[in-house]
């Protein structure tokens, strides 16, 4: 089995041919998303368009920090993608309960069998980190507090990600790998 990062690049990249209508968009959000780019990617709400309970909720920095802890040392693209699908917790729990009973799909069948769901991508990329979703189901509460916080403070999101980043790589505990190519 592939390690995390190389099943995450297949999943962002798309694994054949016929799943090339995921990847752009995924790459397009991802980028838009790193770079902090003004323009709104697909699945992200404009601010009118922002839930209530996400414009109302303020987050502290304390707060934030417990959010993203869980998922801050993950590779950035699936910690984007987890920060993306929390904003739909519904499509969280229906992409779970759908994985459990098609826990036997992996690589191309996966992707084929995806293709009539119709979940947001970043929903539909966790399909392939069964546990990751599964994990983001049972614990709803969080899930949907963190879509509501990258929804309302998506730039103070994104930074205490990376300053728990940055203090975990000056600490030792997290080393930038390149991937083994054979």
């Amino acid at each position: 089995m592939p390690p995390d990062g190389e099943l995450l690049a297949r999943s962002l990249r798309g694994a054949d041919a016929s799943a090339p209508r995921r990847v752009p968009t995924l790459a397009v959000v991802t980028l838009a998303l790193l770079i902090g780019s003004p323009g709104w990617g697909a699945g992200e709400a404009k601010p009118d368009e922002v839930p209530a309970a996400a414009q109302d909720t303020k987050f502290s920095s304390a707060q934030l920090a417990q959010l993203v802890a869980p998922i801050a040392l993950y590779p950035e693209g699936l910690a984007v993608q987890i920060l993306m699908a929390a904003t739909y917790p519904l499509e969280i729990v229906e992409a779970a309960r759908w994985r459990t009973k098609n826990a036997s799909l992996n690589g191309d069948a996966l992707d084929k069998a995806l293709e009539s769901q119709d979940w947001d991508p970043s929903v539909e990329s966790l399909t392939h980190f069964p546990d990751v979703l599964q994990r983001m189901s049972d614990n709803l509460d969080w899930t949907k507090d963190l879509g509501d916080a990258f929804l309302g403070q998506k730039d103070e999101v994104l930074d205490t990600v990376q300053r728990m980043r940055a203090k975990a790589y000056d600490s030792g505990a997290l080393k930038t790998t390149t991937p083994n190519r054979s």
